[in-house]
């Protein structure tokens, strides 16, 4: 059973805010995520089952992606 749909994130315009301008999809729902400090055209995605991948902007393809381990979530 699939408790989790898929997931997206959506980039919005100010010159357009009825409809976003740019949209990646996720294989969950989108916990968390975040701009690199240093390199603003990467966006790190925290996914609902503890995966965490790191996508260019502007481009559609996968940079990065953590492996899905037994422990999902581990809290140190």
């Amino acid at each position: 059973m699939r408790l989790q749909g898929d997931g997206l994130v959506l980039f919005w315009s100010l010159k357009n805010p009825e409809f976003p301008m740019r949209a990646l999809k996720a294989p969950c729902s989108v916990t968390a995520l975040a701009f690199a400090k240093r390199s603003p055209h990467l966006l790190g995605v925290g996914l609902y089952d503890g995966t965490v991948a790191v996508r260019p902007t502007p481009a559609r393809r996968l940079v990065l992606s953590s492996l899905i381990l037994a422990s999902d979530h581990l809290i140190i």
